[in-house]
């Protein structure tokens, strides 16, 4: 089975900053098991949803569907929460 997946990113006319951004497709996990992915990170609609299942037995792995602005603590957000911690 090929591995395929169609990745996207949205802005506005002459703006350098992504608007939305996602992908839908399929992918290895960490764990070499084929999972069928599919997320949409809208800042506009302050909309994050992320949907995983397992592309043989179509079992749900992981299911998110909240706001962005709700989304913190993870990535970059993880330095800039510690450091305004620690003022």
């Amino acid at each position: 089975m090929a591995l395929d997946a169609l990745a996207y990113k949205l802005r506005r006319p002459g703006d350098h900053k992504y608007t939305a951004m996602g992908m839908s497709g399929y992918q290895r996990s960490a764990s070499g098991r084929l999972v069928k992915k599919e997320s949409f990170f809208d800042k506009e609609a302050d909309r994050r949803f992320e949907h995983i299942e397992d592309a043989e037995t179509g079992e749900e792995l992981y299911h998110s569907d909240h706001k962005l602005t709700e989304h913190t603590g993870h990535g970059s957000a993880k330095f800039t929460s510690k450091k305004k911690a620690d003022k």
